[in-house]
């Protein structure tokens, strides 16, 4: 990536060659200050590539499946190598809304299962030194 975003025609050509064509519904999600992200499907799943400069990030996207349970949803990390001169992560997409877009009643709705979520994260071992699990 060095430092020049990755557009939507190099993640879809990138997609299709490492699927042999079976990538489809390539479209932007958008870009964050890390990576960009796209979704796609394939062979009937729904799945985000993400691009960005540094593999440590979606290293830990991957070590973070570890702690997924019922109230903290983790997406699954199926693959991740270097690409587009950077490096990639191919993941399962999990669809929501922003928490800042919810009105009263959906806060409601939603604040027990989010509470839960925060109290799985407080029982998660404290990180070490190099940044892992002690």
């Amino acid at each position: 990536m060095n430092g020049t975003p990755v557009l939507l025609a190099e993640a879809a050509g990138f997609l299709a060659e490492r699927y042999a064509g079976r990538a489809r519904d390539v479209s932007e999600l958008g870009g964050g200050d890390w990576s960009r992200a796209f979704s796609f499907r394939l062979d009937g799943r729904d799945l985000v590539a993400r691009f960005g400069a540094y593999g440590e990030d979606f290293a830990k996207d991957q070590q973070s499946m570890a702690f997924a349970g019922p109230d903290l949803p983790v997406p699954e990390v199926l693959e991740t190598g270097r690409a587009l001169g950077g490096a990639y992560v191919i993941s399962q997409r999990c669809f929501g809304v922003f928490l800042e877009t919810l009105d009263e009643s959906r806060w409601r709705r939603l604040l027990p299962a989010l509470l839960r979520g925060l109290d799985a994260l407080r029982h998660l071992p404290a990180p070490g030194p190099g940044g892992g699990a002690a």
